[in-house]
């Protein structure tokens, strides 16, 4: 927490005397403290996370589809073991690549060489580290354009 004290909104600005708003803040700063705790003992269930989601989508188109469903949900942990472990840049490209998998999912229109390239460049911004900065902001960038071009032309199609 940065030191602000706890601002809550303004219904609960009538109800919350000043000593339940401090209450309200300690409690926030704890949880965020042992959150950050445990960070690292999370972030290393990133890399198992990611090569179980890159050994989903390397499978046959009919395979991925299949089983579309349980790669989201891999992803879902994968975009929420990320945030925890402030692996920021991870995160929307997780939720990218759940998005192509509801588009196809809730369209039944399919481009699995779309997620299986998704997950490539997942693998490479979380494994390659001699990958530079710039290099992985081009490699986010496209990524992120080539998710919107195709969940673009899915709803087209839906």
């Amino acid at each position: 927490m940065t030191g602000s004290s706890y601002a809550p909104p303004n219904e609960l600005a009538r109800i919350l005397t000043a000593a339940e708003t401090t209450t309200i803040a300690t409690l926030a700063h704890d949880a965020e403290a042992r959150v950050q705790a445990i960070a690292p003992a999370i972030a290393i269930r990133l890399g198992p996370q990611l090569s179980d989601l890159l050994a989903a989508c390397r499978r046959p188109d009919a395979e991925i589809q299949g089983d579309a469903r349980a790669i989201r949900r891999l992803a879902l942990s994968i975009a929420e073991t990320a945030a925890v472990a402030r692996r920021n840049d991870l995160v929307p490209l997780v939720i990218d690549l759940c998005d192509l998998l509801d588009g196809w999912i809730d369209c039944r229109c399919w481009r699995a060489g779309a997620v299986t390239l998704q997950a490539e460049g997942l693998g490479v911004l979380f494994f390659d580290r001699s990958l530079g900065p710039a290099d992985q902001a081009r490699l986010s960038a496209g990524l992120a354009a080539m998710t919107s071009a195709v969940t673009r032309a899915t709803r087209r199609v839906a």
